[in-house]
């Protein structure tokens, strides 16, 4: 209960300090061994967040985010990483598959809502 805690106070925060108005995610992926049960859990207090503040929601597989990105479903970590950096016109180094994987979500959204996929 506490982490879920934490979790709430920390996005809730986040929310109001960079006036967020939406909420993209990508649909966890369970065949890699990670508890379910408290992504699920995590998942609802991100849902219920967006709820209280009024924030669009989408959220997209892991599949679509790499097809949008690279234009192919079955790219690899390096391949999304490389379109990352080629749409931001940047040269990043992720330290984490998180920190892709959060820009990738980002990027499929413009994409998508901005009708460039």
């Amino acid at each position: 209960a506490q982490r879920l805690k934490t979790i709430h106070d920390y996005f809730s925060n986040l929310i109001q300090l960079c006036k967020v108005t939406a909420l993209s995610y990508e649909q966890p992926n369970f065949n890699r061994g990670v508890n379910g049960f408290n992504v699920i859990k995590a998942e609802g207090v991100l849902l219920l967040l967006a709820g209280l503040h009024n924030l669009t929601t989408t959220s997209y597989s892991p599949k679509t985010i790499k097809k949008t990105l690279t234009g192919t479903g079955t790219a690899g970590k390096e391949d999304v990483e490389k379109s990352v950096n080629e749409f931001l016109n940047l040269k990043l180094t992720f330290t984490t598959d998180h920190e892709s994987d959060a820009c990738g979500v980002a990027i499929t959204n413009y994409k998508i809502t901005k009708g460039q996929s």
